[in-house]
C-alpha cells in the first residue's frame, strides 16, 4: 500500500515548498516516458533515453542576495511508464518497486545540494565558497559510489 500511495503521488507533478533555513527551497519532479513491454527492452529504453545517460538524474542549484536570502532549487527527472507501456503485473510491480528506490535516491542527491546551500548561509554567504566546497563537492560522487548509483539500495529491474 504504501508503494501504490507514493506512486500516486509521484505521477503528478510536484513542488515541494520551504523550510526554515533557506528563504526558497522548491524540488520540482519532470518525468521522460518509457514504453517498453519487458523489463530488459525497459533497462535498454531507460539506458538510451534517460537523462544525462542515466535513468534519473538530479540538478541542484542555489543563490543568494546581499541579505544572504538562500534560494534552492532542485529539478529531479524520473522515467514514467507512458501509454504504450505493456509490462505485465509482475514486472509492473518491479518497475514501481524501482521507482520507489530510484526516487528515494535522488531525493538524497536534493538533500546534498539542500545541505550545501544551508553551509554557505550559515557561513554568512561569502564571496568565495570555495572552503565550503570543499566539504560538500565529492558527497554527490561518493553517494553513487557507496550506493552504485542506487543499484545496492533497490534501483535495478531484477525480480
Amino acid at each position: 500500500m504504501r508503494v501504490f500511495c507514493l506512486l500516486a503521488v509521484l505521477l503528478v507533478p510536484v513542488e515541494l515548498t520551504a523550510g526554515p533555513d533557506l528563504t526558497s527551497d522548491k524540488v520540482k519532479f519532470n518525468y521522460y516516458l518509457v514504453t517498453a513491454d519487458t523489463l530488459a527492452a525497459l533497462s535498454d529504453e531507460m539506458d538510451r533515453t534517460g537523462p544525462d545517460g542515466y535513468w534519473a538524474f538530479t540538478r541542484t542549484k542555489w543563490d543568494w542576495d546581499a541579505a544572504c536570502n538562500m534560494q534552492f532549487g532542485a529539478t529531479i527527472n524520473l522515467p514514467r511508464l507512458g501509454p504504450g507501456a505493456a509490462l505485465g503485473a509482475a514486472d509492473r510491480s518491479v518497475f514501481d518497486r524501482m521507482l520507489v528506490a530510484l526516487t528515494a535516491h535522488e531525493m538524497e542527491h536534493v538533500a546534498i545540494g539542500r545541505n550545501w546551500a544551508k553551509a554557505i548561509k550559515a557561513a554568512g554567504c561569502p564571496a568565495d565558497t570555495s572552503a565550503i566546497d570543499a566539504i560538500h563537492g565529492d558527497a554527490d560522487a561518493v553517494l553513487d559510489v557507496r550506493t552504485d548509483h542506487g543499484r545496492l539500495t533497490g534501483v535495478t529491474l531484477e525480480h
